[in-house]
């Protein structure tokens, strides 16, 4: 997986955790964990989302309505514009992010320690995905709810 996928399964993961959405966290989970090098997230999910059940799948009961690729390409468009903002300050190619440097970034954007991205603009994506994926507009609110929550730094810290 890439950086962007890291971070998106990392900030995504949190979101579920702090919504109570246990069962697609852990679909989560499953998908990062069987996912190659060489495919990305959004085509893991994309695969979730079409292929046949087989015994032994996990989540595959709630791939039609999950809300699972909402919050990765919303992620996907947080990391992306931190990148390109970081970038954009640095004026100097970003080298490759480790695993803890993805989870750190993830933790100072949600203690607004960080000044290239916010909370705020994540919480834009997310309705943005959200109207793309067509969710009812409580799933909606309930998402926003938990990013903005106490509960999301709370799982944030655990990472």
């Amino acid at each position: 997986m890439t950086d962007e996928d890291n971070f998106a399964a990392v900030v995504a993961g949190a979101v579920l955790r702090a919504g109570d959405e246990e069962i697609q966290a852990e679909v989560l989970n499953d998908l990062v964990a069987n996912t190659g090098s060489g495919t990305t997230l959004e085509k893991a999910i994309t695969d979730l989302r079409t292929m046949e059940r087989r015994a032994g799948d996990f989540g595959m009961e709630i791939a039609g309505s999950m809300i699972l690729p909402v919050l990765i390409a919303a992620a996907s468009k947080l990391w992306s514009a931190y990148l390109s903002r970081l970038s954009e300050q640095a004026g100097v190619k970003l080298a490759d992010y480790t695993l803890d440097q993805i989870k750190a970034i993830a933790k100072r954007i949600w203690r607004s320690d960080d000044t290239v991205v916010s909370v705020k603009e994540f919480e834009l994506f997310v309705r943005e995905a959200a109207g793309k994926e067509q969710l009812p507009p409580d799933q909606i609110d309930r998402l926003v709810k938990a990013l903005h929550s106490l509960r999301m730094e709370d799982e944030l810290s655990k990472i």
